[in-house]
């Protein structure tokens, strides 16, 4: 299973480092919510390598999903 950590947490803003499951490198993401919008912005950044076979894409893909599911059920309240 891939690790997580946070580095830097403010309020509409997070920076986390996570480590892949095999060879353990890291990636550098940054998450920037605009509730209002409901939105969220990010990018990831591998520290080693060029190919990483989809798993930083796989990762924001799921993230955003459940951004937007979270967001949608907050609006209906």
């Amino acid at each position: 299973m891939a690790q997580e950590a946070i580095i830097e947490e403010h309020e509409a803003c997070l920076h986390v480092v996570f480590l892949s499951e095999v060879f353990r490198f890291k990636d550098d993401v940054e998450f920037y919510f605009d509730d209002q919008a409901g939105l969220v912005q990010f990018r990831s950044t591998s520290r080693v390598g060029y190919y990483d076979f989809g798993v930083n894409r796989k990762r924001m893909e799921e993230f955003s999903d459940r951004y937007r599911h979270y967001h949608e059920k907050r609006s209906m309240q």
